[in-house]
């Protein structure tokens, strides 16, 4: 900023661009700060690694990773209906004590699922109540095995 304003000053001092509004010498006294900027900046920088895995396209990634969507609490009538009605932050808590438990690696390990599985939390909208959910991703470089692993956890965790 402070370069800015010595930039302003020293146009106005010496009557450079006297046909410009103090309006339109600003803007342009920060257009040439940001390209400035800019090309500091792009000196500093490396380029990014491109792998071999970055240059596939994302289609044959995306067939390598399939999600799995959980509500530990179901949004729906069921004999759980009263755990439904609990606040959202402690269904939140119950949904990440499971997803931070053993449950879902034994599960893994009973089915002997060999792809690579990811448990977080998130959350999704049913039936006009929002709950938490699992989400699983189940990831393998073989899209039939990656798909056949998510179909088999799916069904354990149903």
């Amino acid at each position: 900023m402070q370069n800015l304003v010595q930039e302003f000053d020293l146009y106005r001092q010496k009557g450079w661009k006297k046909d410009l509004s103090d309006k339109e010498l600003r803007e342009l006294t920060f257009e040439k700060a940001v390209g400035d900027y800019s090309h500091q900046m792009k000196a500093k920088t490396k380029a990014l690694p491109i792998t071999e895995s970055l240059k596939e396209p994302s289609s044959s990634i995306k067939a390598r990773t399939q999600n799995i969507t959980g509500e530990v609490i179901p949004s729906v009538e069921t004999p759980m209906g009263q755990a439904e009605e609990m606040a959202f932050k402690f269904k939140e808590k119950i949904t990440k004590q499971i997803a931070n438990s053993d449950a879902i690696p034994k599960l893994i390990d009973a089915l002997g699922i060999t792809s690579k599985v990811k448990v977080t939390v998130g959350s999704g909208a049913y039936a006009s109540k929002v709950n938490p959910n699992l989400i699983v991703k189940v990831i393998n470089d073989n899209p039939e095995e990656a798909q056949r692993d998510a179909l088999d956890l799916a069904n354990a965790m149903s």
